[in-house]
């Protein structure tokens, strides 16, 4: 199934350097990237002293099979010096690359759509800055309404000089 994908990019290690590098190393994959506006937010579950995370959604055009996509985040992330915990407990990263949307998939095995996208509005809000109009494939509204029923006061939009 090919069509467009829209993955979320996200670090609190370090984020300006390491969000920049991971949508080079993306690009240098040949990818087309549209990438929505930058945000910072405080880290949430990680405890006092935990910095700030920065993230964005990248839209581009996926041809091959999303597990291909999934592999190649994971190798990114890892250059990145990524590391998780077997637990799946959060922690501070040098990189979050995640498929958040694909086209209308439904895939609960792939968690497509991410469920965070109902969750968090520094997931849900950069999507809807790239995909706002189009609807979620399970909720039934436009991921802008699904943006809007989240607390997004605590994201601040941030330039960043490239």
């Amino acid at each position: 199934m090919t069509g467009p994908v829209v993955v979320g990019v996200g670090s609190n290690i370090d984020p300006e350097h390491h969000v920049a590098t991971a949508l080079e190393d993306l690009r240098a994959q040949g990818l087309e990237l549209e990438v929505s506006p930058w945000y910072r937010s405080p880290a949430i579950g990680l405890g006092e002293g935990a910095g700030d995370f920065i993230n964005l959604a990248a839209l581009f055009p996926w041809p091959r099979p999303l597990a291909d996509l999934k592999a190649l985040l994971r190798r990114v992330e890892e250059a990145h010096g990524r590391t998780r915990l077997p637990s799946g407990r959060w922690i501070s990263r040098t990189l979050d690359l995640d498929l958040l949307v694909a086209r209308n998939l439904i895939d609960p095995a792939m968690r497509l759509p991410h469920p965070d996208l109902g969750r968090f509005a520094h997931v849900a809000v950069p999507v809807a800055d790239l995909i706002g109009s189009h609807t979620h494939p399970q909720l039934g509204c436009t991921y802008a309404q699904l943006a809007a029923r989240l607390d997004a006061s605590v994201l601040k939009r941030i330039e960043v000089a490239l």
